[in-house]
This record gives C-alpha cells, structure tokens and sequence, in this order.
C-alpha cells in the first residue's frame, strides 16, 4: 500500500485566502502598486505647478486650474484605493501622455518639460492600470 502525500501545511490559510480575496503576495503587490500610482500622481501635479510657474502668461490661474483641475477630481477616491478612481486617472493619465506628446513636437524650447510630463505620465499610466488589473 502506498502512503497518499500530505497535503502541505497552509492550505486552510491558502483556501481562507481564496474566499477572502486575493493572496498576501497579490495583496502586497496591489499595494506596491498603488503607492506607485499615487507616487506618479503627485509627481505630476508638482511638475505641472512647477512648469506652469516658468511660463510667462498674463493669468497665470487659469491656465494652472485647467492643468490640474483634472488631476485634483477624482483625489479623494484615489487616496481611497478605489478601483474606479484608478482607472480614471489612467485614462487622464493619456491626456497628460498626449500634451506631452504635442509639446515635444511644438517649435518651442519645452522639450526637457514635456519629457518629464511624457515620462511621468507613462509611469502613472502603467502603474493606475496595473494597480487597477489586481484589484479585479
């Protein structure tokens, strides 16, 4: 007669998992991600501040509150960790991904700008989206 193998030691620990949700490698993944995303997010609203303080406009406000009024929305869900907000900002993120896009392309000398804006906003855009994906 042979011995059956034991079944390994967490598997009431790996099915509790299973019911509640995802697993502690997928949770901590999730959360790395998210840090991530929130990470880019505020990188980006301090380089739109930053860049937008360097450009020589009349009014300087209105140009700042349309730069980051997007952005600012959906804030309080994104701190949250809501699946939602997480994917409006990736879509968002796209917007940023194209005036950076634009900017690079424009005669002017923004072009060390607009990298970082293009840079920042493929980062967020990645990450939201993946934060986004694990929290399926």
């Amino acid at each position: 007669m042979t011995e059956q193998p034991l079944p390994p030691a967490d598997t009431a620990s790996r099915n509790d998992n299973a019911e509640n949700g995802a697993s502690p490698s997928r949770r901590s993944a999730c959360q790395r991600w998210l840090r991530l995303t929130l990470l880019s997010w505020l990188t980006l609203i301090a380089l739109l501040l930053v860049w937008h303080q360097r450009i020589p406009t009349p009014q300087p406000l209105p140009a700042l509150a349309l730069a980051l009024i997007p952005l600012l929305v959906p804030a309080p869900w994104l701190v949250r960790g809501s699946r939602g907000a997480i994917l409006t900002i990736a879509v968002i993120a796209l917007l940023y991904f194209c005036h950076a896009v634009v900017e690079l392309t424009s005669p002017l000398g923004e072009t060390l700008w607009a990298s970082a804006e293009l840079l920042v906003s493929l980062c967020l855009f990645t990450s939201s989206t993946l934060t986004a994906r694990l929290l399926r």
